[in-house]
C-alpha cells in the first residue's frame, strides 16, 4: 500500500484525493461493532469502492444506503 506523506518531494503541488491511497480506515468513531463479510467479484469490489470514494463514504455507509434504497423500492 502506498502512503502519501506531506513531504513527498513534490513541493507546492496539492494532493488529489484520487492520487492518495488510503487503507479504508477513518479517524472518526461510527458505533458500528458487528463485522460483515461476504465474497464478491473483483469487478463488484472495484465499483463499490470507487462509488464510496467518489461520495466520500465509508464502505459501511454505502452499504447502509444501498439497503435503505432496496427497502424503499421493495415497499412499492
Amino acid at each position: 500500500m502506498q502512503t502519501v506523506t506531506a513531504d513527498s518531494g513534490k513541493a507546492g503541488k496539492p494532493k488529489s484525493k484520487k492520487t492518495a491511497t488510503r487503507d479504508g480506515r477513518r479517524s472518526r468513531r461510527t458505533g458500528r461493532t458487528v463485522q460483515f463479510a461476504t465474497r464478491v467479484t473483483p469487478e463488484w469490489d472495484s465499483r463499490f469502492r470507487e462509488i464510496a470514494d467518489e461520495k466520500d463514504l465509508l464502505l459501511a455507509e454505502l452499504l447502509e444506503r444501498m439497503l435503505e434504497a432496496y427497502e424503499r423500492q421493495d415497499d412499492k
